[in-house]
């Protein structure tokens, strides 16, 4: 059904699948070739969208254990729980994959500090003292910011 489309028609199919009409409800899983232009396009508009949307500091995330990830990891990054399609589609696209997260610096942050004292220093704490720091401490400095 797809095979004879070229890019002119990314954005009839993509209004068609943010408006969820069942005509293209299955296009990503018959995209035969995901090298192809029209799947590119599309995957570029979902892309677009999602950064319009939500900001340059914000990053698409399949579920909460990436999302608590990204937030560890990238003090910066505003992670973005998306359905599995649209997380194919954006990541899929060339913007993405040229700026995804993989490719950003890991920066220090306070849960990262926290976690390397914890790393070092466990074997000299208490158990109480260990399961403390870990439950309280390193869960509050996930929300703690650098300044």
């Amino acid at each position: 059904m797809y095979a004879g489309m070229d890019s002119t028609y990314s954005g009839m199919i993509h209004a068609m699948e943010k408006a969820e009409y069942k005509d293209v409800e299955y296009y990503q899983m018959h995209a035969k070739s995901k090298n192809n232009d029209l799947y590119k396009a599309i995957c570029n508009l979902n892309y677009d969208d999602f950064y319009l949307q939500y900001g340059k500091k914000a990053i698409p995330v399949k579920d909460e254990g990436e999302r608590r990830f990204v937030k560890e990891k990238y003090n910066d990054l505003t992670p973005i729980i998306v359905e599995e399609k649209i997380y194919k589609y954006i990541a899929s696209s060339g913007a993405f994959r040229t700026s995804s997260k993989a490719r950003v610096k890991t920066q220090v942050t306070p849960y990262s500090i926290c976690k390397t004292f914890e790393r070092k220093h466990k074997n000299i704490m208490s158990k109480k003292m260990a399961a403390a720091f870990s439950n309280q401490i390193l869960e509050l400095s996930r929300e703690w910011k650098m300044r």
